[in-house]
């Protein structure tokens, strides 16, 4: 099991402040936009939606507001509709809340993705979509 490191959190958070994750509804999922349209070429889009799915079940585990978010779900978890729906339901948690879950959310699903195709080829692809985030925040993993 692939389990996201201290690098793989800080990369998220980073990303999400750049790109101003919470301030409004839309935050996050356009920031899933952002990654999916950038790493389904890699992986796919049924490959970028099924780490995230993963992601989402991982998180799930450690954080009662994905679980209960979660619940009224009946389809599986890789779904575009399912991610939307919970993107759109972190901005009804408080912000610093809604923070901590989608840093965690989204640290997972780099973590996935740097198990699948390697953590260098991630941050090359994460590079190119927001090119001032700085090398020094992301160490590959051995």
């Amino acid at each position: 099991m692939t389990k996201r490191t201290a690098s793989h959190v800080e990369l998220a958070q980073r990303l999400l402040d750049a790109s101003r994750v919470g301030a409004t509804r839309g935050d996050a999922a356009a920031f899933y936009a952002t990654l999916s349209s950038r790493l389904a070429p890699l992986v796919g889009a049924a490959g970028f939606q099924a780490v995230f799915g993963r992601g989402l079940k991982t998180t799930r585990a450690e954080f009662a507001e994905v679980a209960e978010i979660l619940a009224g779900i009946d389809a599986g978890y890789e779904t575009p509709r399912c991610h939307a729906h919970v993107l759109a339901r972190l901005s009804d948690l408080a912000p610093a809340r809604a923070s901590e879950v989608a840093t965690a959310l989204f640290g997972e699903a780099l973590a996935l993705l740097a198990a699948l195709i390697g953590d260098r080829l991630v941050w090359q692809v994460l590079r190119r979509a927001f090119p001032t985030l700085e090398q020094s925040t992301f160490k590959e993993t051995k």
